[in-house]
């Protein structure tokens, strides 16, 4: 087996800077070709480089983060870049404004699989021990937890039922995680069963679709609960998921096996869709600038 040193790789380089002014998106959007600017989707504007390769997410605070780059020779580089752009339009820039490298992602090949629930469990076992050990550090105990919470959030600890990557950072714990869990995916799945019943068959009553969410729901945080580190019973409760889904929206709605069948289809299609816009953004504020 090869030496997994010999394998990283970096993949991402992410680095902050500003001008120290605000700045007329919608102008420089107009203005600075190959820009792309929707605020209705993202608060920045995106200028993207192409030697070096990166995008520069520029806010009107006059903040700048760039992402993409694959060193931090092309980090600087590219905001260099974009510094020249912003002084062509005649926005003053400094001759060499301050660049921080906020965060660098590297990849490498450990040559064997990894059990992350267990490795999780097992951090957040030693960080409790160090907490015990070291009752005056407890500020620097909840920042480190809460960073770790964040890194956790990004590692998917079960699939849901309906399709959905369940945020978690590890099945839920307690009575009351559990049923925190459970209220929030019965809510979601029962506002895109209404959605996916209202597409299908018009106008219906939205208290049916809120028996039908927390059908997979029950599913979805048994599973995360009891089964989060085992693949074929998440499999398993997937099919358990669609099925009871089915068979709650057939006896709702009283419609046909065929239709019920099909609602239940683009039910699946909504979740899915609106779980990874839901998903997207919030790891996107986890790394929003500021």
């Amino acid at each position: 087996m090869s030496d997994p040193k010999d394998t990283i790789n970096i993949e991402n380089v992410v680095a902050s800077t500003g001008i120290g002014q605000e700045l007329d998106l919608q102008s420089v959007a107009m203005d600075l070709e190959g820009a792309d600017y929707d605020p209705e989707q993202f608060p920045g504007l995106v200028y993207r480089t192409q030697e070096p390769k990166s995008a520069a997410l520029i806010f009107r605070s006059g903040k700048i983060v760039c992402t993409g780059a694959k060193s931090t020779d092309d980090v600087h580089e590219s905001l260099h870049i974009v510094f020249g752009k912003l002084r062509e339009l005649s926005i003053p820039v400094d001759d060499d404004p301050e660049i921080t490298v906020q965060n660098i992602v590297t990849s490498a090949d450990l040559g064997e699989n990894l059990n992350l629930n267990a490795m999780l469990r097992e951090a957040r076992h030693h960080r409790g021990q160090r907490a015990r050990r070291r009752p005056g550090g407890r500020r620097r105990d909840r920042l480190a937890a809460g960073r770790a919470r964040a890194v956790d959030g990004l590692i998917p600890a079960a699939v849901a039922p309906m399709g959905l990557t369940l945020p978690l950072q590890s099945a839920p714990e307690g009575p009351l995680a559990v049923a925190g869990t459970f209220a929030s995916f019965a809510l979601f799945l029962s506002i895109t069963a209404h959605i996916a019943a209202r597409n299908v068959l018009g106008d219906v009553p939205v208290r049916n679709a809120f028996v039908v969410g927390p059908v997979p729901a029950a599913v979805s945080v048994l599973v995360a609960t009891f089964a989060a580190d085992a693949p074929a019973v998440i499999f398993a409760g997937l099919l358990v998921a669609i099925v009871l889904d089915g068979v709650a929206i057939r006896a709702l709605y009283d419609e046909s096996t065929r239709l019920a069948a099909y609602i239940t289809l683009i039910h699946f299609v909504v979740s899915v869709i609106l779980g990874a816009i839901v998903f997207g953004l919030w790891a996107l504020s986890l790394s929003a600038p500021g």
